[in-house]
C-alpha cells in the first residue's frame, strides 16, 4: 500500500475518495435545498411527466402524421409568438 496516495482517517486507511465516500458518509457536497428549489423539482417533474402522457395520447389519436402536422403548425406558432415579443421587446427598449 503507498502511503501517498491513501488517506488516514482515524485508525483507518482507504485507498481512494470514493472508498473514503462510502464507508463513511462524510461528504464535502452542500446539502441545502431551499423551499423553492423542492418546488422547482416537484414542478419539472410533473411538467414533464404531462407532456409525456399528453404525447402519447396526441399520438395514439392522431396517428404518426397527425402528431407530426400538429407539431410543425404548433412550432410555426410559438416561432411567431417568441418573434413577435423581441420585436416588442426591441420597440420598447429603443423606441420609448
Amino acid at each position: 500500500m503507498d502511503k501517498s496516495s491513501s488517506t488516514l482517517i482515524g485508525n483507518e486507511t482507504f485507498e481512494s475518495d470514493e472508498e473514503r465516500l462510502t464507508l463513511t458518509g462524510d461528504s464535502k457536497l452542500q446539502k441545502d435545498l431551499k423551499e423553492r428549489h423542492m418546488i422547482m423539482i416537484a414542478l419539472g417533474g410533473t411538467i414533464g411527466t404531462g407532456l409525456f402522457l399528453a404525447a402519447g395520447q396526441a399520438l395514439s389519436t392522431a396517428g404518426p402524421a397527425g402528431a407530426l402536422i400538429s407539431y410543425l403548425l404548433i412550432s410555426v406558432m410559438v416561432y411567431f409568438v417568441m418573434t413577435s415579443l423581441g420585436l416588442s421587446f426591441l420597440f420598447v427598449l429603443f423606441c420609448i
